[in-house]
C-alpha cells in the first residue's frame, strides 16, 4: 500500500506541478477486502454512515455508543473487541481470509 500510495502521489504531484503537496486524506484507514462478508460490512457502514455522524468516532461532537462501536469500531480503527493489530493498522477478520481482491466502487 505505502508503495503504491508513493507512487501515485509523485505522479500527482507531477501531472498538477506541485511537487511535496499533500494527495492524501489524513487518518485514513487503508483496507484490504478479504470476502464477501467484509465486503457486505463495508458497503452498510457506508450506506449507513451519514446516517450516524452523531457517533461517528471522527465527528470531535459524537455521542458515546458502545453499540456503535462494537459494531463498527474495527471498520473505523477503535475500540477493543481483541482485534488484532497488523503494522500497526486495525484488523478484524470477519470470517476466515480469503484471497485478497480489489473492489472499485
Amino acid at each position: 500500500m505505502r508503495s503504491f500510495k508513493s507512487a501515485a502521489t509523485k505522479r500527482v504531484n507531477q501531472i498538477r506541478r506541485t511537487p511535496g503537496a499533500l494527495v492524501w486524506q489524513r487518518n485514513y484507514y487503508e483496507r484490504v477486502i478479504r470476502n464477501e462478508d467484509e465486503l457486505s460490512s463495508i458497503r452498510e457502514y457506508t450506506h449507513l454512515n451519514p446516517l450516524k455522524w452523531e457517533l461517528d468516532h471522527e465527528n470531535p461532537h459524537r455521542v458515546d455508543s458502545r453499540e456503535y462501536t462494537r459494531q463498527w469500531g474495527w471498520l473505523e480503527g477503535v475500540g477493543s473487541g481483541g482485534a488484532a493489530r497488523r503494522g500497526g493498522r486495525p484488523y478484524r477478520p470477519i470470517s476466515r481470509p480469503g484471497p485478497a481482491r480489489t473492489v472499485i466502487p
